[in-house]
Order: structure tokens, then C-alpha cells, then sequence
């Protein structure tokens, strides 16, 4: 069988969806990684996440399989550039920035690889809760969320972009 991760399948997915709704050969994806490469990290608490974006040419793949293989090649080489400050990319692009829209990719993906908590100690209850601030920072943003054997999707999206039947759809069609 195909040796890969949750994570390459569930890229190789998306950017299959992507691809079938937009009819477009090339679909870019922004990725949050972790930003703990350093084992001196592992256990510091604090924001280390950053951006990588991942470009795919899907014209090349025939088969779900091939898919994987490129999805599974382009993750690996995005984790060796993971420490590059994505904010630096930006500006090494030099494009004119539309701030109405996100610079380098309009489409995001992220897997919550840390589980749900909650916690009780002299009578205070705490637990994890997710808010939405109503406005989304990209055009379409998946979040997987892996607890207890499930996958938990969210998708936000650009309401000037996409109407809710057409998010759901989306949703339906990605699970």
C-alpha cells in the first residue's frame, strides 16, 4: 500500500477539490507548520507557527496516487523552508499588494494536530473554545481537526466570494 500522513492526504484532497471547482491546473495553498524544528522548542510555550505555501501543477498527476506522491514531495520540501519567515516572502515578491486580499495565496489550509482541552482546578472549569471574529482572512480556509478516530471540518470563506450552499457543498464533496 501507499505509505504517507494524514496531513499529505488530506492536502492531496483538497487541492483535488480545488482543482475540480476551479477547473484551474495550478492550485496554491497556504499550509500553517508548527515552527518547531529545533528540539530546544519542543516544549517552550509560545507562538512559533508559520506560513509555507505549497504550489501544485495538477496536470500531471493521472491518478489519486501520483497526487499523493507530488502532494507528499512538495510538504517535504515546504518543511525544509518552514524557518523562512513568511512575512520575508512577501516582501522578496515585490508584487503590488492588494491589502484587501491575502499576498501570495487566497486559499488555506490548516490540520489542528493539538487535541481539544479542558481543565478543573479549585473550582474553575476551563475549555477550549473557537470563535469566529466574522470575517474571514482568505477566500477559503479548511481546518481539519483529528479527535478521538473523527475528523472535525470547518470551512471559512469569503461571503463576496461564495454562498453558504456553495460552502457546504464544498464541505460535503471534501468529506
Amino acid at each position: 500500500g501507499q505509505r504517507t500522513t494524514l496531513f499529505t492526504v488530506l492536502i492531496a484532497v483538497w487541492q483535488l477539490l480545488l482543482h475540480r471547482y476551479s477547473g484551474q491546473e495550478e492550485i496554491l495553498i497556504g499550509c500553517a507548520v508548527a515552527g518547531r524544528t529545533h528540539p530546544a522548542l519542543e516544549k517552550m510555550i509560545g507562538f512559533f507557527v508559520n506560513t509555507v505555501a505549497i504550489r501544485t501543477q495538477l496536470l500531471h498527476q493521472s491518478t489519486f496516487v501520483e497526487l499523493l506522491d507530488a502532494a507528499n514531495a512538495l510538504i517535504l520540501d515546504a518543511q525544509e523552508h518552514q524557518d523562512f519567515p513568511f512575512d520575508r516572502v512577501v516582501a522578496e515578491v515585490r508584487e503590488e499588494h492588494d491589502p484587501s486580499r491575502s499576498p501570495v495565496f487566497q486559499v488555506m489550509f490548516v490540520l489542528h494536530n493539538t487535541p481539544s482541552y479542558e481543565v478543573s482546578f479549585s473550582g474553575l472549569h476551563i475549555r477550549g473554545e473557537e470563535i469566529s471574529n466574522g470575517c474571514a482572512k482568505f477566500d477559503l480556509s479548511l481546518a481539519v481537526q483529528p479527535e478521538k478516530g473523527e475528523l472535525t471540518l470547518s470551512l471559512e470563506y469569503n461571503t463576496s466570494l461564495f454562498r453558504a450552499e456553495t460552502a457546504e457543498r464544498m464541505l460535503r464533496s471534501y468529506e
